[in-house]
């Protein structure tokens, strides 16, 4: 799909729909209320009108990467809405996590975390 070399007609409104998972009127077309989220979203950049790009980036802004349940019971992980995983945040890794974030929002993720989680409490330490 990113390949300008290979000629695909639409290109733009398919990478719409790929990654959003929705048409340009925000009509849910797959992936429920996710998108496909993406470290680098300029790869796409060039095959956008600068309108296009514009509207893209506020879907992108609107929806998370992954979505709980309505209800906000917490999942066999103890994740849901208010108190989403890293993956849920959009990142793949907790690595990529703490790369990307802000301090703020670190400390406050895994300080969550920390009393059950062994695993988040050795960087939280290293945060300090």
């Amino acid at each position: 799909m990113i390949d300008s070399n290979i000629e695909i007609p639409h290109r733009s409104y398919k990478i719409w729909i790929t990654i959003l998972g929705a048409d340009e009127n925000c009509n849910r077309i797959w992936n429920g209320e996710n998108i496909i989220k993406l470290y680098n979203f300029n790869l796409f950049l060039p095959y956008f009108t600068d309108e296009e790009w514009e509207n893209f980036k506020t879907v992108v802004s609107l929806y998370r990467s992954h979505s709980y349940r309505e209800s906000d019971i917490p999942n066999r992980h103890g994740y849901h809405a208010t108190n989403p995983s890293y993956y849920g945040l959009g990142y793949s890794s907790v690595t990529e996590f703490l790369k990307r974030e802000s301090l703020s929002e670190v400390k406050k993720y895994l300080g969550i975390w920390s009393e059950d989680k062994r695993f988040y409490r050795e960087y939280l330490k290293d945060i300090e």
